[in-house]
């Protein structure tokens, strides 16, 4: 397991194999690929593995009943505390959005699986990683903790999109819960998403109904979306593991988010020079190829570590791929 810094490095990788689940770069419709099971919202469903189970958590803030999905591993030993990763779903469905990638390479470890609903697509005040949305997540953590043996010192996060967005916060705002964590393109600041990328859609419409507002619209309104907002947490002295992803070419989530919150953590480890020509309007950046990443299939064009804190940027769009975000995650164990 990593404990200690690992050091700061720049690379640039082109490879032509990997496993990637991927979100369609239309706000309209938020399809997978590659064999990727759907939540609500059409598609023929994923089969449900041995060990999937649906669950109701008893929500410790309105004592209401929340849904949430738990999948344990048909290998390893029962008897033996598991590692748990907690699956965030992204910000236009719920809890039903399957993920096999994140199925198989859980089961392939013999990890447990929960996949807590947070109030569902953040489309209302409870979701939108809102204080009850969070409290969900810990109240499925804690359920999965007094009905499996699980070990306390191996629970990740991970997420795609508005997944992302819950790692980032659910791992800055509660550190010492999290052994680390593993973000796609994430948002780190709603107010920039709000403001720089979505004024006019309906994420626009989703951030207006979740937080009372525009932005722009008063002091206090803008005070909510900082309230939400992951980088008014992620803090140098953090201390938990995170892994920091995304495409030069995603349209929906900038590669800002992640770089921010990157430098968030690391102050100082990026220049302006070295993520400026990652723009999607401008060429791809020619870079020598310096190694082969078997686990993306993409190519890098950036990546940085500082301490137990990495970015990469990868030649992608709104896309993850929960194979590397395993293999991150792995290597750390709470002390």
């Amino acid at each position: 397991m990593k404990t200690g810094a690992i050091g700061s490095i720049v690379l640039a990788v082109a490879v032509s194999v990997g496993t990637a689940l991927v979100f369609a770069q239309s706000p309209q419709s938020p399809p997978q690929q590659g064999g990727g099971g759907r939540g609500r919202g059409g598609g023929s469903p994923t089969p449900e593995p041995p060990g999937f189970t649906r669950i109701k958590v008893v929500s410790s803030v309105d004592q209401s009943e929340q849904d949430a999905i738990v999948i344990v591993p048909q290998s390893g030993d029962p008897s033996t505390p598991r590692p748990l990763a907690v699956f965030l779903h992204a910000w236009s469905v719920d809890y039903t959005q399957r993920q096999p990638v994140v199925e198989a390479e859980a089961e392939r470890r013999g990890w447990l699986v929960v996949i807590p609903n947070f109030r569902g697509p953040f489309n209302n005040p409870n979701s939108c990683g809102g204080p009850t949305a969070q409290q969900d997540v810990l109240d499925a953590i804690a359920y999965v903790k007094q009905h499996y043996r699980v070990d306390d010192k191996r629970v990740y996060a991970l997420g795609l999109s508005g997944g992302g967005f819950m790692t980032m916060l659910m791992v800055g705002k509660y550190p010492q819960v999290w052994a680390a964590g593993s973000e796609y393109a994430g948002i780190s600041d709603l107010a920039a998403w709000y403001t720089d990328e979505h004024p006019t859609d309906r994420y626009a419409d989703n951030m207006r109904t979740c937080l009372g507002g525009a932005p722009t619209d008063s002091a206090a309104v803008m005070a909510k979306y900082k309230a939400v907002s992951p980088l008014t947490y992620l803090k140098p002295d953090l201390g938990v593991p995170l892994d920091l992803n995304a495409g030069r070419n995603d349209t929906i989530v900038s590669l800002q988010h992640s770089v921010r919150a990157f430098l968030a953590l690391a102050p100082g480890a990026l220049s302006d020079a070295e993520t400026r020509d990652l723009k999607p309007s401008l060429p791809a950046p020619t870079l020598p190829t310096l190694r082969i990443e078997p686990l993306t299939g993409r190519q890098i064009y950036l990546r940085r570590e500082v301490g137990n804190v990495r970015l990469t940027l990868y030649e992608a769009g709104h896309e993850w791929f929960p194979t590397a975000a395993f293999a991150w995650l792995e290597q750390f164990k709470k002390q």
